[in-house]
């Protein structure tokens, strides 16, 4: 909604006049309350004042740089356009994309979060383009909600095993089946010597050559949390978390665990992990990190910092507690 704020003049005393009659300020005042209070069109007030419409449009454009006029916007949404920019500003971000709160459930905000995902990612998509999908509860809710009907000869490739059973339902992934190239693996295998043999396999190989191709990239971010999507679906232990929280672990990006900087934690299975490493998302073109929670706002930070995120879709809360920080 748009409010003008006109001090200067009342609506009783406006009455058209010849430009020699008043002064740049009267006339100002004026026009400006015909265009934002009255609704006429720039032509209609150049013909009520005998002048041309490109003199109105540069009296209307002068009324708002001298603040005769004020044009407010009141809705719930402009606070989070102003948090998306502070994001951008604060972490030198590409874009942001902050998703107001509803519920605080955490189900409730990852479906969220994948829902505006999916449309930015539709707004972005465009023919040719080759869609990275990374491991996470956050992404498989992207592509439930993914629609890419207005583009052709397109990829989706998947950066991690274990995909399968996070997308295997979403109608999207039936609906687009021919173009996805899903990694045929687990994220975790049981030693290095298995990981060696299934990332020398050609399907695979021709997958990763698919990689280097992406230009989009989502990936989830997980934190240290007891709920995460990694121990729920059993590919690490309690142990394992224990120990790598012992190390610094705040959080991972495909399996990968990083520290508060975003360096990778030395940890055994780095070495039998099947996915794309992250330290190369650096050289990617976009990233989009789908992540939401405060329990992530460590792993967040750090993955911006360490360059490995261009683009984030978080939820209100945990953007307030990244700029809070």
């Amino acid at each position: 909604m748009l409010f003008l704020i006109t001090n200067d003049i009342q609506e009783a005393s406006i009455m058209p006049k010849d430009f020699i009659d008043m002064d740049d300020h009267e006339l100002m005042v004026r026009i400006s309350w015909y265009y934002y209070k009255e609704g006429l069109t720039q032509s209609q007030i150049a013909k009520k004042f005998n002048t041309n419409r490109m003199k109105v449009m540069k009296i209307l454009e002068k009324a708002l740089n001298k603040n005769v006029v004020e044009i407010k916007i009141k809705d719930p949404y402009v606070n989070l356009l102003s948090i998306e920019k502070e994001l951008i500003s604060k972490y030198g971000l590409e874009d942001a994309v902050v998703v107001p709160v509803h519920s605080n459930d955490k189900k409730d905000i990852s479906r969220q979060l994948g829902l505006a995902a999916s449309q930015y990612i539709q707004r972005i998509a465009k023919n040719g383009d080759v869609l990275g999908i990374g491991w996470g509860q956050a992404v498989s809710n992207t592509i439930r909600n993914l629609s890419l009907d207005h583009i052709d000869n397109f990829y989706i490739v998947s950066l991690s095993g274990g995909m399968l059973p996070l997308i295997s339902d979403a109608s999207f992934f039936s609906k687009y089946s021919s173009y996805f190239k899903i990694l045929p693996a687990p994220l975790l295998v049981s030693n290095e010597k298995v990981a060696e043999d299934i990332y020398n396999e050609p399907e695979v190989r021709s997958i990763k050559n698919l990689w280097d191709l992406a230009n989009h990239l989502i990936v989830g971010i997980g934190s240290m949390s007891s709920d995460a999507t990694i121990l729920k679906r059993g590919y690490l232990k309690d142990l394992h978390f224990a120990s790598l929280k012992q190390k610094g672990a705040v959080g991972d990006i495909l399996g990968q665990y990083f520290d508060e900087d975003g360096n990778i934690i030395d940890f055994e299975t780095n070495e039998r992990i099947i996915s794309f490493d992250i330290t190369k998302l650096k050289e990617k073109q976009n990233v989009i990190a789908v992540a939401g929670g405060e329990n992530k706002t460590s792993a967040i930070r750090a993955s911006i910092r360490a360059g490995y995120v261009k683009t984030l879709i978080v939820d209100e809360n945990t953007a307030k507690a990244l700029l809070s920080e």
